[in-house]
């Protein structure tokens, strides 16, 4: 927690130190056990499915890392994700997970489990430049077409990084690879840039899905948006979806495909075989 909020909620100088203290330890902590998650193999994937709104039927896959910690126990992306950006160890971890990912697509396609599967891809392993060339080598040896797996990619933060975003998306679509732009808000400032990214696929943010049956400025939005991806090819996809009243926005909107708690919880990947079998 924030020294600040803690100041906030607390408002006491000494619980303001222990709590500071705590909080430090236990990032510090978890930085330096990070060091060894994939040596010590306490890495593991989820997936949750992703729906085409039409059929119903399953279009892909998020694979989501979780962090199965030898104290902490089981954690969310969260808690640890922003961290291992910031301390550099995102590079390894990134790595660990696109390489399970190809090798579990590799296995499914024997039971005949051919969805594509999305795996989110951070600045930093996009600013290292490796990505691509990495990305050819596991597709290849493992014998899966690079469209197979799906890159989950968010604008940057700094706006001068743009051209590079450009250049590292262009190199991507080189190697074969599908790209989503992730974490989209609809602002007419991402509306007006999205006709130079190189991507195939728009996912809208969470925060704007959660509005979509209640305000119709979000509604206008999104119209906007879908209006001018169908303009470029691109699918539309909502995250973060609970609510059948916001399945039903979305349709009358003209998404392709959708995922959320509304379908189903990410799990392990033998719920998403059962899934596939209607088991879920």
């Amino acid at each position: 927690m924030p020294a600040d909020q803690v100041l906030q909620q607390e408002g006491s100088p000494v619980l303001l130190g222990a709590l500071w203290a705590k909080w430090w330890y236990q990032r510090s902590t978890l930085e330096e056990d990070m060091q060894g998650a994939v040596r010590h193999r306490e890495l593991e994937v989820y997936y949750q499915p992703k729906v085409h709104l039409v059929s119903g039927m399953m279009r892909g896959a998020e694979a989501l890392m979780r962090w199965r910690h030898p104290v902490l126990g089981l954690l969310a992306p969260s808690l640890f994700l922003p961290l291992a950006e910031q301390s550099g160890a995102i590079l390894e971890m990134g790595h660990w997970l696109l390489e399970e990912v190809c090798r579990q697509a590799s296995e499914w396609v024997e039971p005949g489990i051919n969805t594509p599967i999305s795996v989110n891809v951070s600045e930093r392993e996009l600013a290292q430049g490796n990505l691509p060339a990495f990305l050819a080598t596991l597709t290849a040896r493992l014998g899966i077409p690079a469209k197979s797996i799906e890159l989950e990619v968010a604008e940057p933060g700094r706006p001068v990084d743009q051209d590079r975003f450009v250049q590292q998306l262009e190199r991507l679509h080189a190697a074969g690879a599908r790209i989503v732009l992730d974490r989209f808000r609809c602002s007419p400032e991402e509306l007006s840039r999205l006709a130079l990214w190189p991507v195939d696929a728009v996912k809208i943010d969470r925060s704007v899905i959660r509005r979509v049956d209640r305000d119709d400025r979000v509604c206008e939005a999104l119209a906007r948006l879908v209006a001018l991806a169908g303009e470029r090819g691109l699918e539309t996809v909502a995250e973060g979806v609970e609510r059948e009243s916001q399945v039903h926005r979305l349709k009358r909107l003209g998404f392709a495909s959708a995922q959320g708690y509304y379908y189903a919880k990410p799990g392990p990947g033998y719920r998403l075989e059962y899934w596939m079998e209607g088991k879920i």
